[in-house]
């Protein structure tokens, strides 16, 4: 899979593990629409959007499929400005007791090697 994302012309696409079996995340993950959602609208339609321009007033003039400019404010007010610390960290959920659960039930597909690993027994 590595070399197939990897393989596509581009150094932008690079694999990388985002954690270890033992729970250490590598790439941790923040709340950012918390963070930002009291100082940035929602940006609708993004999909449909393909190359952006953002002014010095956070104005930003999207381009669509069709080459018609669209201009959206994204800051609710201009006045004030994010913080510039990083947003509150948000830990792995986990795997709920039902997905738990049903790998538990499927482990027979898997490698004796992998299936304490992979397929763990379940403890309510």
């Amino acid at each position: 899979m590595c070399s197939v994302i990897e393989g596509r012309g581009t150094s932008l696409n690079k694999a990388q593990l985002v954690g270890l079996e033992s729970g250490t995340m590598l790439v941790p993950s923040y709340g950012w629409q918390e963070f930002l959602g009291p100082f940035y609208s929602h940006l609708k339609a993004i999909k449909s959007l393909f190359h952006f321009k953002i002014n010095d007033n956070a104005t930003v003039v999207a381009y669509t499929a069709e080459v018609q400019d669209v201009s959206y404010q994204l800051l609710k007010d201009p006045s004030k400005i994010p913080p510039k610390d990083l947003p509150k960290h948000i830990p792995p959920p986990g795997l709920s007791l039902e997905r738990s659960k049903y790998l538990y039930n499927i482990r027979h597909f898997v490698r004796d090697d992998c299936k304490d690993l992979l397929c763990p027994a379940v403890h309510e």
